[in-house]
């Protein structure tokens, strides 16, 4: 999970960050995406492969598991079913699967032509950024702050998971109780 944690959600939040603060919304929803991709595969690549030195080799041998159908290698979304089944909850699969739509051309221009349509607005991501905000772009940064919160919710409970210490919104850091995993 330090793979995770330094080389991908540290990055992808300041990626989050630096698109929300130009207007670029849509790449905002990408990030999020790749962050809940690389949770879903750097906690089991961990579990599975701890004799693997070099975490790429680790996400390599991942990789070469056979899917459900037994023919092929895992499909993504049989990583996040894992994922879901370790921490119990339902949220992993559906959280990305409304995620994946976002990266396609067709929901981006799905969200153009709505927000002129429906809300008489062009949404800043669809003119030059940076660009400021308007009162129109409330539903997608709504939107925006969901996924980000199930996301969050679901790297924490990784982490708890996994017994790392986790500080509270108030700076104090919890004690899981347990020492190592792997």
């Amino acid at each position: 999970m330090y793979f995770f944690t330094y080389h991908v959600l540290m990055p992808g939040s300041y990626s989050i960050l630096v698109n929300l603060l130009a207007g670029g919304l849509p790449a905002c929803f990408r990030e999020l995406r790749f962050i809940l991709e690389s949770l879903a595969k750097c906690y089991p690549a961990d579990l599975r492969y701890p004799q693997e030195t070099f975490f790429a080799r680790r996400l390599e041998a991942l990789h070469r598991e056979k899917g459900a159908d037994g023919r092929g290698t895992k499909r993504e979304y049989e990583f996040l079913r894992e994922f879901r089944g370790v921490l119990g909850g339902g949220e992993a699969l559906e959280l990305w699967s409304s995620l994946s739509k976002e990266g396609h051309a067709y929901r981006y221009m799905e969200r153009v032509v709505s927000n002129i349509a429906d809300r008489g607005n062009v949404p800043t991501y669809a003119l030059v950024i940076p660009m400021n905000y308007t009162a129109g772009d409330r539903g997608d940064l709504n939107e925006l702050y969901e996924y980000t919160q199930g996301i969050r919710g679901l790297v924490r409970n990784a982490m708890d998971w996994l017994g790392f210490r986790i500080p509270e919104p108030g700076g104090e850091v919890t004690d899981t109780g347990e020492d190592e995993h792997f």
